[in-house]
């Protein structure tokens, strides 16, 4: 039918949903690699299972929706588009999922949900917000617990020197892609440790 919209589709790579297909309608989004996203989970199998996350600049919906599927007890879906958050709830309710919540909210203004949270994605666009900008938008709305894990993606182009208060857990690279696996510490003291 001419002027048809068709939504685009992405698949779940592991756990419980694996193969499994969520659909979104936005041209725009950019959804986290299958590669990288196969990288991340490897990463955060040991901690994840009981985890409550957020996911910040949630587009298509797949790292909250790859979050469950591996047993995280929650998600939190942040996103200014109304589309994107209407996608989300369409794809929890064919997956019947229950522990996926959407809020409306447009960076950079401070996460007003007190909730903290052990595990946070942060996939921003790409050449309207940067690294640095996200973490200081982060550590300042107090969303994180003490040892929150944080997930970034980021344009190779962009020179890390400083992480600021997270420190480095592991990093990767793919196609242009750099992503890292930080940890919020209120004191360096207490080190967390993936193998």
């Amino acid at each position: 039918m001419p002027g048809r919209v068709h939504p685009f589709k992405v698949r779940i790579n592991s756990g419980k949903f694996r193969g499994r297909y969520i659909t979104f309608s936005g041209k725009n989004i950019r959804p986290t690699k299958a590669t990288v996203r196969k990288t991340l989970f490897n990463w955060l199998r040991p901690t994840i299972h009981g985890a409550h996350c957020l996911d910040c600049f949630s587009g298509s919906g797949i790292l909250a929706f790859e979050a469950r599927s591996e047993g995280a007890q929650s998600v939190t879906c942040l996103d200014q588009d109304e589309s994107v958050m209407r996608s989300i709830q369409q794809n929890c309710q064919q997956l019947s999922l229950d522990e996926i919540t959407c809020l409306k909210h447009r960076y950079p203004l401070p996460i007003k949900h007190k909730q903290q949270y052990d595990i946070v994605f942060c996939d921003p666009p790409f050449g309207r917000v940067t690294r640095s900008q996200c973490i200081d938008w982060l550590v300042s709305s107090g969303c994180m617990k003490n040892g929150c894990l944080v997930y970034i993606e980021y344009s190779s182009s962009e020179h890390v020197i400083d992480w600021g208060p997270l420190s480095l857990l592991k990093s990767s690279r793919s196609a242009g892609v750099s992503f890292a696996l930080l940890v919020f510490e209120h004191d360096k003291g207490d080190n967390i440790c993936l193998k």
